[in-house]
């Protein structure tokens, strides 16, 4: 198939998603590609394109409750426990694709340094309502009050600039609160991306550490330097969890729970502002009693993996569950463009697409042709 009749296909394709017409992977794409294997060429340029925004490397976390952070090997599961105190590493097991695995270590996130960056939205979708913005602030504080010595933290407040408030990471709780009082200069949009970014950097995060990144936002993005893509990337790398919390109008609920999920961590929404506090007390209350576990994979196929961990905890067997997937950018990019014997998977064309979507696809596509 051609470039011009892959386009073409495509633009009836993104016409049928325009209309919300709801149809699956499997007749998407036999209705724009009837059902053929594509020529290498071909794939391999359907490929770039909708590798835009799909983040290719991940880790998980599962409805369940099992937080995986695969950047690294050993990979690092984060179990909840009822009783974290009480445990030990045989009061552990777990499985990959349901093959049972040694474990490298099991502590309790407890005795761990925390290190958590606040990442605050100024913009003003947040900023115009003085009792969110207030509730916001108070919430941050009483999530460092509750930190221990050996823990540390740093406020970051955008709209369109990112700024480190006060003395950047420290331990010292009346630093920190007067950080959260600082008020930023008002400015329009909303820098999301690049606010994640800095607060990855300023973690600079290693596997001795519990990090997070929480983040109070409608997940809307305007003007920020680093694609979303790249910025999963960096999560990936740097192993640091973050923990959105979705507030607004209009909260883009799909990105927030993308990026609570390739980072590892988890979603939370607040649907009034008095519920901020609540939501920070919880994200607490998880860091504080988890079990982070460590095991060695020998996965590096850029598929998802199963991972069960069976807990004993207070005279009970839980069962938690989740998804791996140790796939680095450079493997990804690579599969990519391969395919069986000269051509390209459906199946793997479908992922995707569905990722990505038709009209970003046919953007690129038009752009190559051009060319």
């Amino acid at each position: 198939m051609n470039q011009s009749a892959i386009i073409s296909q495509l633009e009836e394709v993104k016409m049928t998603q325009h209309q919300d017409v709801r149809v699956s992977a499997r007749s998407l794409f036999s209705r724009a590609f009837g059902g053929r294997m594509l020529g290498a060429a071909s794939a391999a340029l359907v490929a770039s394109a909708f590798m835009v925004s799909a983040p290719l490397a991940q880790a998980a976390v599962s409805p369940e409750g099992l937080r995986i952070v695969g950047n690294a090997n050993p990979v690092q599961v984060f179990v909840p426990t009822q009783n974290n105190s009480g445990l030990d590493i045989s009061d552990f097991q777990l499985r990959e694709d349901g093959s049972s695995q040694t474990l490298v270590s099991a502590e309790p996130n407890s005795s761990l340094p925390f290190v958590t960056v606040f990442v605050m939205d100024y913009s003003p979708s947040v900023r115009n309502n003085e009792t969110a913005l207030k509730r916001m602030e108070e919430a941050a504080k009483g999530f460092v009050s509750l930190m221990q010595p050996k823990d540390k933290a740093a406020v970051i407040k955008f709209n369109d600039r990112v700024e480190v408030m006060g003395a950047g990471l420290t331990s010292n709780h009346d630093t920190l609160n007067a950080a959260i009082d600082s008020i930023p200069p008002q400015r329009g949009y909303s820098k999301l991306y690049d606010a994640i970014s800095k607060a990855i950097e300023v973690s600079n995060c290693n596997p001795k550490l519990v990090c997070s990144i929480i983040v109070l936002s409608d997940g809307d993005d305007v003007g920020s330097a680093l694609p979303l893509a790249d910025l999963h990337n960096q999560l990936y790398q740097a192993g640091t969890a973050v923990f959105p919390i979705g507030y607004g109008d209009n909260i883009n609920v799909n990105k927030l729970q993308e990026l609570a999920t390739n980072s590892g961590g988890a979603y939370y929404t607040s649907e009034d502002s008095s519920q901020f506090s609540a939501v920070y007390e919880r994200i607490w209350a998880r860091l504080s009693n988890e079990f982070m576990l460590t095991y060695h994979t020998a996965a590096t196929d850029c598929k998802k993996h199963n991972v069960e961990v069976d807990v004993n905890d207070n005279g009970g067997t839980t069962t938690y569950k989740g998804t791996m997937n140790r796939c680095t950018p450079g493997e990804a990019a690579s599969r990519a463009h391969k395919g069986g014997g000269g051509s390209f998977g459906l199946w793997e064309l479908a992922a995707l697409f569905m990722t990505a979507g038709a009209g970003v696809a046919l953007q690129r596509m038009r752009r190559r042709q051009a060319a």
